[in-house]
């Protein structure tokens, strides 16, 4: 062969891979945007399917961050552990990735390997608000609540407004019998973001076990002002009620209830106990075939928030 014919044969080679490259580098970024699309309209499944074909053709640290988000999405959380560990392997972006990864951890309850990773960070970066933030949502996990104690406060003195923060640490605090230090909490929380609805319900709570049956009661209401279909406003609610043997007030919650939604088993099932308890049999017989009928459309659904008559709960 010439060297002519050697030169003409090199450059098209190297045209047919430029080309062949172009064509890889197009897939990839169809199959990217793609999966992107698909986690943003909440298709995580479509998502994995579009994210694991674009890793064929090219290992890309943001493609792995999208592919560990459609795992959790899914619930599918050994998967997303598995990508977490790669993306922790190319340390780029590797505190972020640490925090994701401890969240993933303590979401599977490994809570020492969350711990660990949450501690690396603080070690980098000793101000990571976040960092404590998880620390003491898995020293919580293991019953160290008096470390998990001086996390939230850590955390929430990096971040004054960390809301969420604020909300832990009142649920240990009522776990720890500190009612007032629970409320403060919650009433904090409420100050900076007035329409969380599950911060009233929280306090609701904690009015409840304080027997401030007047105040739960206002504090269930108006998380259904912010939410008219918040399921659990509607129950803790009637519950209260049952308690007081408040049993019109607590019927006709449920039938709002029920209004709003159809298909609440469990406000048909509550609503029975108390046409049984008040003495309509044939109402309260009627209620429970429609609250086994929704049962059993759904059999992954598991009655809660319910309570017998006369029983008390929190």
């Amino acid at each position: 062969m010439s060297i002519f014919s050697k030169l003409f044969s090199l450059s098209t080679e190297e045209e047919d891979s430029d080309i062949q490259q172009k064509e890889n580098n197009r897939k990839f970024d169809i199959l990217k945007h793609d999966g992107m699309r698909a986690l943003n309209i909440r298709r995580a499944d479509y998502a994995v399917k579009c994210l694991k074909e674009a890793l064929k053709i090219e290992k890309d640290f943001e493609t792995l961050k999208y592919l560990a988000s459609a795992y959790i999405s899914l619930n599918d959380l050994d998967n997303a552990l598995e990508i977490l560990n790669l993306m922790v392997d190319e340390k780029e972006e590797l505190l972020q990735t640490l925090l994701f990864r401890a969240n993933t951890f303590f979401m599977l309850e490994k809570y020492s390997e969350a711990i660990n990773d949450c501690n690396n960070v603080i070690d980098s970066e000793p101000d990571n608000y976040i960092a404590y933030f998880y620390l003491g949502k898995s020293n919580c996990a293991i019953g160290n609540h008096e470390k998990a104690l001086e996390d939230f406060s850590k955390s929430i003195s990096l971040k004054e407004d960390f809301t969420e923060a604020y909300m832990q640490r009142a649920e240990l605090f009522l776990t720890l019998n500190k009612g007032n230090e629970a409320i403060n909490d919650v009433n904090i929380a409420i100050s900076q973001n007035p329409e969380n609805e599950s911060a009233f319900l929280f306090r609701g709570k904690i009015h409840h076990f304080s027997k401030d049956f007047d105040a739960a009661l206002n504090d269930f209401r108006y998380a259904l002002e912010l939410n008219p279909f918040n399921e659990d406003a509607y129950l803790l609610a009637v519950n209260l009620l049952i308690e007081q043997k408040d049993y019109n007030e607590a019927l006709t919650l449920l039938d709002e209830a029920i209004d709003h939604n159809e298909t609440f088993a469990n406000a048909y099932k509550q609503r029975a106990l108390i046409k049984k308890e008040t003495g309509d049999i044939s109402g309260a017989d009627k209620d429970m075939k429609k609250y086994e009928e929704l049962v059993a459309e759904d059999e992954d659904s598991e009655p809660q928030g319910f309570v017998e008559i006369n029983k008390t709960i929190i």
